[in-house]
């Protein structure tokens, strides 16, 4: 297993921070020390971190631009969250949370977040309502997330695809986590954490060029204007076609920009915006074979195969936010934070998707997936954080309101007309009359939100820990459509819990048990209107929110003398109150229930000053426990591979350059909506490598080398769960190189 062989990398001694005396070798006196309880890394802030010194030993541009959350000497390392609900270092927290820093995203040229998802155990990418693939639909241990990704703590709403040239760490928060997060979250959230000004001048700019036209270039700089000053900015431009797809092409452009106020030692003033944009030809994959029940291109049709209409086919997003936080130290042991958003996403499509086709077809039909939707939001989070004493107790206690309004626009495109086309030899420019026909309403919902919180870790001594938490959210829906089965409201009060015990038997571990418990309001996922995607139309409007209860019990150690956290948990998630189409075309029913369990064992850090690792292996077991469909019973989940694993690991071979490589495996997955369909119908399990190396030529300047899909291993991201499915193709081998300047 992945923990074990890093502790078998090295001498168990050395693993623990110990060194064992050689022969002949006289070894020192013992020295005792008070093994203090590690404390968070610093905020990224400038009115947090002290200035430097005249005489401080001079930083490389690298170390002056590095996470505030990892750790110095090994980034791969996350030492702490970017949330301010989560007060302790990771170590100490009693869950699983996967922290995926921007050295990583860097080392693996990750530009999405569906290439991170790609490598990531736990995480599995699926399709969005109307099989829209151009979202990050995410799911995390099973479950679907897709309305669970947050940046900087606020929700992101929109279903887009997200970029990560603006991202210090992205934190996958395991299991039922409502306190935290609010509506949803069953199997886990996903939370952005955007690079914030430092107290360092810095800055580098990146250029890729690689196979399939793809030119990138980033920029980064950090500008320290006055000890209460800081600002930073972010720019990125992408252009690339898509490794072994014919047709598709992806162009991305976007900014970051942000400012750190400190107009006096107790306040500290954050404004940041993003602007994001997008503009290309989508890609719905391939058809599947009905008779077989798996793609056409594992029964000999190319995967390079496209169907759709490049003359008319399109997809353009655009993404656009501000955010301020305003931080106020009212006294040494209680700090007030205010956020506020406000943030507007539009997601706009046609797209060509092919329908399935049995043995001995020629042609296959084909669909018109088409989309505009604009998603607003506007929201506030004010906490109040506290540090006391009780009964010799340390507590640190969060509490806290959030106000929020989502809002969403949603349109189809009228008069699309759909062809047939050749199986084995599509026409990419298929006639059609040259116009882009008009957009019709479909709906208009909002969704209101009011939420208290309070969060308290208490510190017994320095071997004990409860964590405990409380959230009540009141929500409601009302919904106007273009036809009254669509026209709803919905309100829900719902209550929420967490509990955690943690158990320190030496400094460098710790030992939890956790339960937590989050709900899914119908009508919780704004993109649908569908029960079976979460949405909310007057046939399910009078349903009981979706129970999720979690249940996790693990271990963490900082081996290595603190340079890895090597973790293993067992988990168990279940939902009951789970939402099914009704029997024989009846009304939708709150009947299913199900339940995700397994085991999840991680690395990442250094196991010697020249060895890097980042990976987990992720063992989960699904099962339907109740459904009104008899036959659901005793099934697997749909859309839930079994097994997955991921393990990056780079050498510094010399000081200049860098050797590494990544393995990751996803194992085989099921259609279906809850259950795995009759049909049987799949993806089959797959290994992708990848391959990176980096040379540096100075401090300043270096150069990188990536090969993704090594083996141009052909697999796929997602299955389409309808009658007639179609299947998303992975890209395939790719080869990036990056020129890099930092100062």
């Amino acid at each position: 297993m992945l923990t074990a062989a890093c502790l078998a990398a090295l001498p168990v001694g050395d693993a623990f921070g110990q060194t064992t005396p050689g022969a002949g070798v006289t070894p020192l006196p013992p020295v005792n020390v008070e093994a203090n309880t590690p404390k968070p890394r610093p905020k990224a802030d400038p009115a947090q971190q002290p200035q430097p010194s005249a005489n401080a030993a001079a930083q490389t541009p690298e170390q002056k631009a590095a996470n505030p959350y990892a750790n110095p000497a090994a980034p791969y390392k996350v030492e702490s969250s970017g949330s301010g609900k989560i007060t302790e270092p990771l170590v100490n927290t009693p869950r699983t949370v996967t922290a995926i820093p921007k050295s990583v995203l860097t080392d693996t040229a990750a530009t999405t977040l569906r290439d991170v998802a790609r490598q990531t155990p736990g995480v599995t990418l699926g399709f969005g309502e109307g099989g829209n693939a151009f979202g990050d639909r995410i799911y995390i241990r099973g479950f679907d997330a897709r309305n669970d990704i947050y940046v900087d703590g606020f929700r992101d709403v929109g279903n887009a695809g997200r970029e990560t040239f603006a991202i210090e760490q992205i934190e996958v928060m395991k299991g039922p986590s409502a306190t935290i997060s609010g509506r949803g979250v069953a199997g886990g959230a996903m939370n952005i954490i955007t690079k914030q000004p430092t107290d360092k001048n810095f800055g580098s700019v990146s250029t890729m060029f690689g196979t399939d036209g793809t030119v990138r270039t980033t920029l980064d700089v950090n500008q320290v204007v006055s000890p209460g000053l800081s600002v930073r900015g972010n720019l990125m431009y992408h252009d690339a076609d898509v490794a072994g797809r014919d047709q598709v092409h992806d162009e991305r452009w976007g900014g970051f920009f942000a400012v750190a106020i400190k107009p006096s030692d107790n306040v500290k003033i954050n404004i940041d915006y993003y602007r994001y944009r997008t503009n290309g030809i989508p890609d719905f994959g391939v058809p599947l074979n009905t008779s077989t029940g798996q793609p056409w291109t594992e029964s000999g049709v190319a995967r390079t195969n496209w169907y759709g209409n490049a003359a008319r086919d399109f997809m353009r997003n655009s993404q656009d936010s501000v955010t301020a936080k305003v931080e106020v130290k009212l006294s040494p042991d209680v700090v007030l934070t205010t956020r506020t958003r406000y943030g507007d996403t539009i997601v706009d499509y046609i797209a060509t998707s092919p329908n399935g086709a049995a043995n001995g077809a020629s042609t296959v039909s084909t669909g018109n997936a088409n989309r505009y939707q604009d998603t607003a939001m506007f929201g506030n989070q004010t906490d109040l954080t506290f540090k006391f004493q009780t009964m010799g107790l340390k507590h640190t206690l969060v509490t806290g309101v959030e106000l929020s309004r989502e809002m969403v626009w949603r349109y189809s495109y009228t008069g699309l007309t759909s062809v047939t086309q050749s199986l084995t030899s599509p026409n990419n420019y298929p006639t059609w009359n040259g116009i882009i026909p008009p957009r019709a309403w479909q709906f208009t919902a909002t969704i209101d939100t009011a939420a208290a919180y309070a969060l308290d870790t208490i510190k017994l001594n320095e071997q004990w820990y409860i964590n405990g938490g409380v959230r009540v959210d009141n929500y409601n829906r009302h919904q106007d459509a273009l036809t009254a089965a669509n026209t709803a409201s919905r309100t829900d009060t719902v209550f929420n819990w967490n509990a955690g015990i943690v158990y320190k038997p030496v400094p460098i571990a710790s030992i939890y048990a956790a339960y937590a418990t989050s709900s899914n309001p119908v009508g919780s996922e704004l993109d649908a209107t569908g029960v079976d995607y979460g949405g909310l139309a007057l046939n399910t409007a009078a349903l009981a929110p979706e129970k999720n209860y979690g249940m996790e019990l693990g271990t963490k150690w900082e081996l290595f003398q603190k340079k890895m956290l090597a973790t293993a948990a067992l988990f168990r998630t279940e939902k009951y109150n789970a939402r099914e189409s009704g029997l024989n075309g009846g009304n939708p029913t709150s009947t299913g229930a199900y339940r995700v369990q397994g085991i999840e064992l991680s690395a990442q850090g250094n196991i010697t000053d020249k060895w890097s690792v980042f990976g987990g292996v992720v063992l989960m077991q699904s099962e339907v426990l109740e459904s009104s469909t008899a036959s659901f019973i005793g099934r697997q989940l749909a859309n839930v591979p079994l097994t997955q694993f991921s393990l990056l690991s780079k050498y510094k071979i010399t000081d200049a350059f860098t050797l590494g490589g990544q393995a990751t495996y996803s194992g085989k997955v099921y259609a279906g909506v809850l259950a795995a369909a009759d049909s049987g119908y799949n993806i089959p399990d797959h290994w992708r490598f990848d391959l990176l190396s980096e040379y540096k030529f100075n401090q300043n300047f270096s150069m990188q080398l990536n090969v993704v899909n090594l083996t141009n291993e052909l697999y796929y991201d997602a299955l389409y769960r309808s009658n007639a499915p179609f299947v998303f193709v992975a890209p395939g081998r790719a080869g990036y190189l990056t020129l890099t300047y930092k100062y």
